[in-house]
């Protein structure tokens, strides 16, 4: 993976990953100064032909990193037994909180970036999430599994259902 700045096309680092082991998909915070990776001790900051790259080295089950961006300092590392492979994640728009979904058992984990908290655990109806995204705002979470489903955040409640076409 590589990180560009959009405006200028210019490369700001890689991501290298010497064994593609972790089926979690790596996430980028909207103002492009975290990056939250499946591992422990996961990241060294290098450069290779005046290239600068982030090495992540380790991959371990149940741990999700968050790494400030560009020195690869990790800020926060988020421990649960449910953070496994299969999955994918996304920050809200400010990037205080990260939503790790595992595809195969079926839920959606909200943590808190800063601390390292987890604030709520969504269960879906099946073992089988599709996708996630957060409002412009950060009130609320869509997430589709067969149909989506709209949560409020702060009440912790889907608020609606949108069933599927098929």
């Amino acid at each position: 993976y590589s990180v560009y700045q959009t405006l200028t096309g210019k490369l700001l680092y890689s991501l290298v990953f010497p064994s593609m082991n972790s089926n979690i998909l790596p996430a980028l915070s909207p103002d492009g100064n975290l990056l939250a990776i499946a591992g422990k001790d996961a990241c060294t900051y290098k450069h290779l032909n005046e290239r600068p790259y982030l090495d992540i080295t380790d991959d371990s089950l149940g741990h999700i990193s968050i790494l400030e961006l560009p020195s690869g300092k990790i800020k926060t590392e988020l421990k649960s037994k449910g953070l496994c492979n299969h999955g994918f994640m996304m920050f809200n728009p400010t990037g205080k909180i990260l939503a790790i979904a595992n595809r195969m058992w079926g839920y959606i984990q909200l943590w808190n970036t800063n601390k390292g908290i987890l604030l709520q655990t969504i269960k879906s109806r099946v073992n089988m999430l599709h996708t996630l995204n957060f409002s412009h705002d950060g009130k609320l979470l869509v997430f589709c599994e067969y149909g989506a489903f709209i949560w409020d955040i702060h009440a912790a409640s889907i608020i609606r259902k949108l069933p599927s076409k098929t």
